[in-house]
């Protein structure tokens, strides 16, 4: 048969095109075939390599120059014996292991520090078939001996508070750092005081502790640390001052019994203590938390009750003013118009008075001409304008009120 021309080009693509899809299809089945084979071969040698896992020194041990450590890992192998291990110094070969007596999979090697610096470490095991093994990094920190102390004003914060943390060092370095774990945070110091503000952070769960520590450098760039600061996050616990009440009076010679409930929402209360001002009263231990302040003097006291969980945070109380013993009248005097002073009509006459009260506080002064109350004034400077008044001789006078009730009258002008 013979087909037309046009028909026989189509014949000839179509046949072309499925002879490069058939060597297409069988390369791709060859490439993956060998992509097969080499995850094999991969999944086969991590199957067979021996296993190493360090056992000493911790990551990031602190040593000074002239110490000794020993490095410690166990050595296990999956397919047949494990014929040497070897540790490397930053990619370098330091030394052949000694199998260990009492434990025939582990091996160790001792290591003197002779400079300052940050050292890697890694183990390799080979086995009697040949396979190697490769430890993680393990990172030594050779440290300048240095005097470091690291301190915080509060070690136990509830969320979100804030503290100063502070660094002493001497030999004084080139510039100081501080970190919480491994992450810097602050800024980095150059000159004392080395003291970064810190803020507590929030947790989903309470209590919650943090490391700090601080590493000094000096100008050759050899590096100290400081002894490890643990901060303790807790939520704050809850207190109430019960007793005595807001503007409570008691006389002389008495004795003042304060109350407050307190309770901890993570765990237990500690202590609740009792201060009058900013002075410490006392302390209870335990529940019902009550105190009995003998004998106060004659005084105006802002009271409040403190109270701790067991992990040392501490929340205040709102406080209580009580006054013990008489109260002292406030003292008032018109400043203004001078007596006997005249004014043209229509005058207008603006009263001004000073007030105190050596007790307490002025509450509000009030103005009076001939007994009959023109106005009042709540917040120095205390005054009144007086506007448009008829003709006249007046006697004018200031009325002080304290917060204790106390009233005083200024002399007349």
């Amino acid at each position: 048969m013979c087909l037309p021309q046009r028909f026989a080009g189509y014949l000839i693509s179509v046949i072309v095109m499925a002879a490069v899809g058939l060597l297409l299809t069988s390369a791709a089945a060859q490439n993956h075939k060998r992509w097969q084979d080499d995850d094999d071969l991969e999944m086969i040698l991590a199957q067979s390599a021996p296993l190493v896992a360090w056992i000493a020194p911790e990551q990031g041990a602190l040593i000074v120059p002239n110490d000794t450590i020993t490095l410690d890992v166990r050595a296990t192998p999956q397919r047949g014996n494990i014929t040497k291990v070897e540790f490397l110094i930053s990619g370098q070969l330091l030394g052949n292991a000694v199998p260990d007596a009492a434990a025939q999979d582990r091996y160790t090697l001792g290591w003197s520090a002779t400079t300052y610096g940050i050292f890697s470490f890694v183990a390799v095991a080979t086995d009697s078939k040949g396979f190697k093994g490769y430890s993680s990094v393990r990172q030594v920190v050779v440290q300048k001996p240095m005097s470091f102390t690291l301190s915080a004003e509060e070690a136990a914060l509830a969320p979100g508070a804030l503290t100063n943390i502070l660094a002493t060092v001497a030999p004084m370095p080139a510039q100081v750092e501080l970190f919480q774990g491994e992450e810097r945070t602050g800024d980095i110091l150059t000159t004392p005081p080395y003291q970064w503000a810190w803020t507590a952070p929030v947790s989903e769960t309470y209590p919650a502790t943090y490391q700090l520590k601080a590493r000094a450098t000096d100008e050759g760039g050899a590096m100290g640390f400081s002894p490890l600061l643990t901060m303790t996050v807790a939520r704050a616990p809850n207190v109430a001052l019960l007793q005595p009440q807001n503007n409570s009076i008691f006389p002389e010679q008495s004795t003042v019994t304060m109350e407050a409930s307190a309770n901890d929402p993570d765990g237990v209360i500690d202590k609740v203590e009792f201060y009058a001002g900013g002075g410490l009263l006392g302390t209870v231990a335990t529940g019902p938390y009550i105190y009995h302040w003998a004998n106060p003097e004659a005084n105006v006291y802002h009271i409040h009750a403190r109270a701790y969980n067991q992990y040392g945070v501490a929340k205040d109380s709102e406080s209580a003013r009580i006054r013990v013993g008489d109260n002292i009248l406030p003292t008032v005097q018109l400043t203004s118009p001078e007596n006997g002073q005249g004014f043209h009509l229509p005058p207008t006459v603006s009263l001004s008075a000073a007030a105190e009260d050596a007790d307490g506080e002025v509450v509000k002064v009030e103005f009076y001409r001939d007994g009959t109350l023109l106005g009042t004034s709540t917040a120095a400077p205390y005054g009144h304008v007086w506007a448009n008044p008829p003709e006249g001789s007046y006697s004018l006078t200031a009325k002080a009120y304290d917060n204790d009730g106390g009233v005083a009258t200024s002399a007349p002008v």
